[in-house]
């Protein structure tokens, strides 16, 4: 975790000084602004149990937008696919729209704080760039790689990669599939989810006590969105399973 005070250079924090830091700023922009001053941005790379815990983190603090940004690239008609995202399909099936009006927010001075996952925004087509979000009153990052984010954030949290994950995905034909670690990290890490877990908390946010067990989030969001009635971590099986209304239907299984 890295933690940037004032206009100086973003130095290392432990991951819950840095937790605290990031709900100190944007307490202090809710405060002063409003919470529909805050833009939640989501990653396309994001597992659909991180990105439910987002959506619900979004709705429960009440943000101005709460938007993903999809890359997308040259594509055919066999195999490669336009989205250059694993989990496109299943941020837009948990509620969030494209990244613009989030954007656009910011780019007219509406937002004075975002949560970000991941950097697919600095894609042309979206941001372009990060000075952009350099006015912000708090900026608070949450990605897998180093990007040109971390030199405006005023917090940038680690989070783990998909092959160090446990959760499902799903894919651009509708299909919830699921994934598993294929290694662990040799230092602290944490899912997106569980950092939303732990930041919604941190702010007293109605839901969110700082615990996350991926089971369970994963029966939540089967249990609250219809698309994914009956479809999740623990009866996707091996091959996968459709979401409700795309292949076979989930009508009368039990979640």
């Amino acid at each position: 975790p890295l933690v940037r005070a004032g206009e100086g250079s973003a130095e290392p924090a432990g991951y819950d000084a840095a937790l605290a830091e990031a709900a100190e700023r944007l307490q202090r922009v809710v405060d002063e602004k409003g919470a529909g001053s805050v833009v939640a941005l989501a990653s396309p790379h994001a597992t659909n149990e991180d990105l439910f815990t987002f959506h619900r983190f979004a709705s429960a603090l009440g943000v101005g937008a709460a938007g993903v940004a999809v890359v997308s690239g040259d594509s055919d008609d066999l195999l490669i696919k336009a989205e250059k995202a694993a989990n496109a399909a299943g941020a837009r099936a948990i509620g969030f729209e494209d990244a613009a009006g989030a954007l656009e927010k910011i780019r007219g001075g509406e937002a004075a704080a975002a949560v970000v996952m991941g950097h697919d925004l600095l894609d042309e087509a979206h941001l372009g760039g990060a000075k952009e979000l350099g006015g912000l009153q708090a900026l608070i990052v949450l990605d897998t790689h180093q990007s040109a984010l971390q030199k405006v954030a005023h917090v940038s949290l680690p989070v783990r990669h998909a092959a160090e994950k446990l959760g499902t995905f799903t894919n651009h034909a509708g299909r919830v599939q699921r994934v598993r670690p294929a290694l662990e990290p040799a230092w602290e890490a944490w899912t997106e989810g569980e950092v939303i877990a732990k930041l919604g908390a941190a702010l007293g946010l109605e839901g969110f006590d700082g615990c996350y067990d991926v089971h369970d989030v994963s029966k939540q969001l089967a249990e609250a969105n219809p698309a994914y009635a009956g479809v999740h971590l623990g009866s996707v099986g091996d091959q996968g399973r459709p979401l409700a209304g795309e292949g076979e239907a989930a009508e009368g299984e039990q979640p």
